[in-house]
């Protein structure tokens, strides 16, 4: 499963270099369990993160602070997009992008616009569905789902 994820990744860079399009999806975990009530988020890893970044850890969307300037203790607006703040399991993986990434609905099926879609992939924060904007022939891009509420994405599961 790992080869086959490292090869749609390696597929989407070959996609977003002619399209200008990126894919700035990272993903890790988190390194202490949060309660819900909890404004900092602790992470293996703050590598790929800016302030006003999404979070997105099993269903619940948030969203770094702009005081965060670094360190893996990252400080969080919890519940956003109309998500549910709630408890996160020691471990437990985080998808992590720009705000733009992040959405309230599905990008697909269907065709995915070289412009003005900047990002190669868009998460539904309220149903958990991962898409991909890929070349199915080779010429045009579609949007393709990855998941239904459950996702290997970088080989860590991520589940909604």
């Amino acid at each position: 499963m790992k080869k086959l994820i490292l090869g749609l990744l390696m597929l989407l860079a070959l996609v977003a270099v002619p399209l200008a399009q990126t894919n700035p999806a990272v993903s890790t975990t988190i390194t202490v369990a949060a309660s819900a009530t909890d404004t900092i988020i602790t992470l293996a890893s703050a590598s790929g993160i800016a302030d006003n970044y999404g979070i997105y850890i099993n269903g619940e969307f948030m969203t770094v602070n702009p005081t965060w300037t670094s360190g893996v203790r990252v400080p969080v607006m919890r519940g956003v997009l109309g998500t549910v703040a709630r408890g996160h399991i020691d471990n437990a993986t985080a998808l992590i992008g720009p705000p733009g990434m992040f959405t309230t609905a599905d990008a697909g099926p269907g065709a995915c616009p070289s412009t003005p879609q900047q990002y190669l992939v868009s998460v539904n924060v309220i149903n958990g569905n991962v898409w991909l904007c890929r070349s199915i022939d080779g010429v045009s891009l579609e949007w393709t789902a990855t998941n239904t509420r459950h996702l290997t994405y970088n080989s860590l599961l991520i589940t909604g």
